[in-house]
């Protein structure tokens, strides 16, 4: 995964408006991942790719403070907070297999390991519940990919329902913990659906528009974001009681926020106040960003390998 990012241009960070205005964060022009606001709304943490280094940074969104390298040693990627803001959950090959990790936030203390794949397999961590007993994370063989919970009580893993993909499912908590938001990839399709926590048989499926993935709960629960189709983010409300039942797509965010395929990390979350951080274009000039520019991105393959099954 040396020097890799799926993106052949570098990108900025931003914080947009639901229904207008971007705000560049004051970070310089790069290679990110998967940027996470904590629970707390105070800090946020990404992945950033440098040249042969994939690390976990943190980053004051007050913007007092410059941002903080958090992990280091072997590739570090797909940060997920616990709910406290206390502690960081990350994919890591420190120790050869691409395990799950988890480091204090402020950096002190070693890392400790929480997964060991089984040969041939890779873990990404994907959620943590609210009352911080559980993760999501996503288990992959390089040609599917399957969901499943992992117990911070008794250490052990079990299956999430029978959820499986032909990709990333961008896993994700609600806020109260009852339920999980998830996509799976069908060959040239992708469908969220809603399953309780924990499963009990029972699936949702989002309304079909096109190719609806990257799915993220609203702070309050009574919303899901997604993505239907290119240029596109949409909020849809959820009610949960006395029956299950989803609402009309309302379009949100305009095209202001760089759209990635079903197979990368989300790219984009949301903060307390209803704001999203998200990752646009260099040469976005609604950003502050510098000129268009073409990089030359190598040894991409590993990370893509990571994320896309091989068929």
């Amino acid at each position: 995964m040396p020097g890799s990012s799926l993106t052949s241009s570098q990108t900025n960070l931003v914080v947009a408006e639901r229904n207008g205005g971007i705000e560049r964060l004051k970070l310089p022009s790069g290679f990110y991942q998967s940027p996470r606001v904590s629970p707390d709304g105070k800090r946020m943490a990404y992945s950033k790719i440098d040249d042969n280094d994939a690390n976990i940074w943190t980053y004051d969104l007050s913007h007092r403070t410059a941002a903080n390298r958090l992990t280091f040693g072997g590739h570090n990627r797909f940060p997920v907070w616990s709910s406290d803001s206390q502690w960081i959950a990350f994919q890591s090959d420190r120790e050869g297999d691409k395990a799950i990790f988890r480091q204090r936030a402020d950096g002190t203390g070693p890392a400790e390991r929480l997964t060991t794949p089984a040969k041939g397999m890779s873990h990404v961590a994907e959620s943590w519940s609210p009352n911080a007993d559980t993760f999501l994370f996503d288990e992959s063989d390089g040609s599917y990919v399957s969901l499943w919970s992992f117990s911070m009580h008794d250490k052990k893993a079990t299956a999430f329902g029978s959820v499986r993909s032909e990709g990333a499912t961008n896993a994700v908590f609600s806020s109260d913990g009852r339920w999980v938001a998830y996509q799976v990839i069908k060959g040239t399709r992708t469908e969220v659906y809603v399953q309780p926590f924990p499963p009990t048989g029972a699936i949702h499926q989002v309304p079909v528009r096109r190719d609806n993935h990257h799915p993220l709960w609203s702070r309050d629960g009574k919303e899901l974001y997604y993505v239907p189709g290119p240029d596109e983010f949409v909020a849809i409300s959820v009610t949960t009681a006395p029956s299950f039942s989803f609402g009309d797509p309302i379009p949100v965010l305009g095209n202001h926020l760089l759209n990635l395929s079903p197979t990368n990390p989300r790219p984009y979350d949301v903060t307390r106040d209803g704001k999203f951080v998200g990752l646009v274009s260099s040469g976005n000039s609604d950003a502050g960003g510098a000129t268009d520019q073409i990089n030359v991105v190598l040894n991409w393959f590993h990370e893509f390998a990571d994320r896309v099954p091989a068929k």
